[in-house]
């Protein structure tokens, strides 16, 4: 079951992600995840190659998203 529970909130995740939420802090704003969570997400979501990321910003929680770009390949 812990495995189900996290491919849902991956999917969350993505969705948020696909919808133009750059940072750990407002997608977990949306997802209603911890910022923790979301982070290991995308940092997964990175790692398998879904999901390309440019910028420095992204796992910080800033609120400076200008220079990060989430691209869903």
């Amino acid at each position: 079951p812990e495995i189900g529970v996290k491919q849902k909130q991956i999917v969350r995740v993505l969705k948020a992600v696909e919808k133009g939420y750059a940072t750990s802090t407002e997608i977990a704003a949306l997802t209603r995840l911890s910022v923790k969570a979301c982070s290991e997400h995308l940092a997964e979501l990175v790692k398998s190659g879904a999901v390309e990321v440019t910028g420095t910003t992204l796992l910080s929680g800033s609120r400076r998203r200008s220079n990060v770009h989430i691209l869903i390949r």
